[in-house]
C-alpha cells in the first residue's frame, strides 16, 4: 500500500478520536467525569469499528477490481468517514440520560446529516470520477452501523418500539446468513442491483433521523416505525430466497415488474383515496386559535396527496403537521390507517393520474457509492 494513503488512513484514525473527544468535554455535552468517561469510550469504540472496516477494505480503494490502487481516499471517501464520525457520537448518548437543551437535539442532528451525507458521498464520487469499492463497501457497512445505533438510542427515549430492531438486524442476519452457507458449501446467487432495496434503506434512515428529533411524538414515530419497517423485511427474506437459491431471479423480477405495474394503475390510487378517507373518519376540530394554520395545512397536503401532486412531499408533510396538531388521536384505529398509508406513499409514490410526481425522484435516485 502506497505510503502516502497508509499516512492519511493514521491521520484519519487520530484527528476522528480528537475530535470525539473535544466534543465530550465541550461545556455543551459536559456535565460529570463518569458520565464524560462513559460516552467517550462508547464513541471512541464505534469510532475504533468504523475506522477498522476502512482498514480491512483499504486495497480496495481503486474503482473496479483490476485498476490501480488510489493514492488517497478522495473527497467523497472522506464525506463517508464524517458520517463515520457522526455516528461514533451519537453512540456516545446511549444509555446514559437524555439531555435537554440544544444537546438534547445533537442526536438527531448528528444522524440527519449523516442521512444527507448518504446521498452526497455518492454524488460527490460520481461527480468527481473517484468512485471506488473501497467507497461502496463503506457506504454498505456504516450504513448497517448507523441503523443499529440510531435505533438503539431512539429506543432509548422511546421513541420507536423495541421490535423495530428486527429492521437492524436484518442486515447482519443477511450477511450471516450468506458466510453460513459458504462455510457448508451451500449454492448462493449473486444479488442483483435494485433500486427499490436502495429506496427502503434510504427510507429507514430519513426515518429514525426525523423520529430522535425531540419534538417528534412517540405515538407518531412507534406507529410510522412499524409501517416503514415491514417492507424492508419483506424485501430481505425474498432477496434471501434469491440469493440460497429457493426462487428464481428471473421469476422474482418478473413478478415484480407485474405487481409494480398493478399497484401504480390500481392500489396507489386506491391508497391515496384511503389516507385521505381515514384522515377524516379520525379528524377531531379544535376551537384553538393557532391551529387554523395547521388544519388548512393538513388538509391542502391531503388534497395533494389525492391529486398526485408532489404527493410523497405532501405525505411527509401531513405525518408532520398531524404530529403537531393538539388532540389528534394518534392511536385510534382510522389515525393508524392514515399513518400506514402516508407512509405507503412516501415509500412507493402515488401510481397513476397523478398530476406531478418529480417529487419522487430524490427519493428513488440512485448515487453509486
Amino acid at each position: 500500500m502506497n505510503s502516502k494513503l497508509r499516512q492519511e488512513l493514521f491521520i484519519t484514525a487520530l484527528l476522528g478520536s480528537l475530535l470525539l473527544l473535544m466534543l465530550v468535554i465541550s461545556p455543551l455535552l459536559f456535565v460529570n467525569w463518569p458520565d464524560a468517561r462513559q460516552r467517550l469510550w462508547q464513541s471512541l469504540l464505534v469510532w475504533a469499528l468504523l475506522w477498522q472496516q476502512l482498514w480491512v477494505n483499504r486495497y480496495h480503494n481503486r474503482s473496479s477490481g483490476t485498476a490501480p490502487l488510489q493514492t488517497s481516499l478522495g473527497w467523497a471517501n472522506r464525506l463517508t468517514l464524517v458520517r463515520g464520525g457522526l455516528i461514533a457520537a451519537i453512540a456516545g448518548f446511549l444509555w446514559l440520560p437524555a439531555r435537554t437543551g440544544l444537546a438534547g437535539f445533537l442526536p438527531a442532528i448528528c444522524y440527519t446529516l449523516a442521512a444527507l451525507g448518504d446521498r452526497c458521498d455518492g454524488a460527490l464520487a460520481r461527480r468527481s470520477g473517484t468512485t471506488t469499492v473501497l467507497g461502496s463497501r463503506l457506504d454498505t457497512s456504516y450504513d448497517a452501523i448507523g441503523l443499529l445505533i440510531a435505533p438503539l438510542l431512539a429506543i432509548q427515549y422511546g421513541k420507536i418500539l423495541p421490535s423495530y430492531l428486527l429492521a437492524s438486524a436484518a442486515y447482519y442476519l443477511f450477511v450471516f446468513g450468506i458466510r453460513w452457507r459458504h462455510h457448508r458449501n451451500l449454492p448462493v446467487l449473486p444479488l442483483p442491483p435494485s433500486a427499490l432495496r436502495r429506496t427502503l434503506a434510504g427510507a429507514q434512515m430519513g426515518f429514525v433521523a426525523t423520529a430522535l428529533w425531540p419534538p417528534i411524538q412517540p405515538q407518531l414515530s412507534q406507529v410510522t416505525g412499524v409501517a416503514f419497517m415491514l417492507p424492508l423485511l419483506l424485501g430481505f427474506c425474498i432477496d434471501w430466497l434469491v440469493v440460497s437459491a429457493r426462487l428464481n431471479i428471473d421469476s422474482v423480477n418478473s413478478a415484480c415488474q407485474q405487481f409494480a405495474a398493478h399497484a401504480s394503475q390500481r392500489l396507489l390510487p386506491l391508497l391515496r383515496l384511503l389516507l385521505v378517507a381515514a384522515l377524516w373518519a379520525s379528524w377531531r376540530p379544535h376551537d384553538v386559535a393557532h391551529t387554523t394554520a395547521l388544519e388548512a395545512g393538513i388538509w391542502l397536503t391531503g388534497l395533494g396527496v389525492v391529486g398526485g401532486i408532489a404527493g410523497r412531499s405532501c405525505a411527509m408533510a401531513l405525518l408532520l403537521l398531524l404530529n403537531f396538531y393538539p388532540g389528534y388521536d394518534l392511536a385510534s384505529a382510522a389515525a393508524v390507517t392514515t399513518l400506514f398509508a402516508a407512509v405507503g406513499i412516501i415509500i412507493f409514490g402515488t401510481g397513476r393520474m397523478s398530476l406531478w410526481q418529480r417529487d419522487g425522484d430524490v427519493i428513488t435516485r440512485q448515487d453509486p457509492a
